[in-house]
């Protein structure tokens, strides 16, 4: 999903509260990274199948890579307030 101008300020505002400074990579300590203006998807491993039918936990992500050495940091974005937590479902089947 790619994030609109609106996620990219809050990205930004919230990057400079959670992570101040220089911003060094901790493998070759430059300091100019490349943010993503997209939001991946890490989700649950099943031994590399793909399960039909079952809800499995997907965290949205905000990678930030560093120009020099390509070390890669990721960010919760619902942590970061560009998209909302999942909704839990019951064992109904509902969500709550």
């Amino acid at each position: 999903m790619k994030l609109n101008k609106k996620q990219i300020q809050k990205l930004n505002e919230k990057l400079s509260e959670v992570w101040p400074g220089t911003r060094q990579c901790p493998i070759c300590h430059e300091r100019a990274w490349n943010f993503s203006d997209i939001i991946f998807e890490l989700k649950e491993y099943h031994r590399g199948y793909m399960v039909m039918g079952r809800v499995s936990a997907i965290i949205p992500l905000i990678t930030a890579t560093c120009e020099k050495c390509g070390y890669v940091i990721l960010f919760n974005a619902v942590n970061l307030g560009l998209v909302e937590p999942p909704q839990k479902e019951t064992p109904e089947g509902g969500n709550q």
